[in-house]
């Protein structure tokens, strides 16, 4: 059974400011936030360390949290509910002895998989996996849909 660790918050803030990441929501959880090249598109790490806290929440409770979203004008601070998803569920990174590689090799794996992601011919934006009512049949669409009704090929 892996032995779990507790998680500085100065260490975690540190180890993500050296990947160009940047804090973003002070208000509960502290998450930190990453733009992609693609624009619109960020990487999102949840922490599990609260606001005002020096450290994670109790040790097995939680693990540290990666994804990737699509985030209209990634520049301004939107409710967090407005970014859209682009990636499944990813691996959770546990807090054991190697969190640091761990959550690093998870930043890239993101970081990766939106550079593949097929952009919207409409609109630039990136396309996600969908499925058509009528016939079950799956596609990639806008990831902006129903604002912009594109699909890559």
């Amino acid at each position: 059974m892996a032995e779990y660790h507790q998680i500085d918050a100065d260490a975690f803030s540190a180890a993500l400011s050296e990947w160009g990441f940047a804090e973003t929501d002070p208000d509960g959880e502290r998450i930190w936030q990453r733009a992609h090249k693609t624009p619109g598109c960020v990487i999102r790490v949840y922490s599990s360390i609260r606001s005002g806290r020096k450290a994670a929440r109790d040790v097995g409770t939680d693990a540290i949290r990666v994804t990737a979203l699509y985030q209209p004008n990634v520049g301004t601070t939107l409710p967090l509910g407005t970014a859209r998803p682009l990636l499944p569920k990813m691996v959770r990174v546990h807090r054991v002895k190697g969190w640091r590689e761990n959550l690093l090799a998870r930043c890239r794996e993101a970081w990766v998989q939106i550079s593949r992601i097929p952009q919207c011919p409409a609109c630039g934006a990136p396309t996600v996996a969908r499925t058509r009512k009528s016939d079950g049949v799956s596609f990639r669409g806008c990831v902006r849909y129903p604002d912009c009704k594109g699909v890559a090929r």
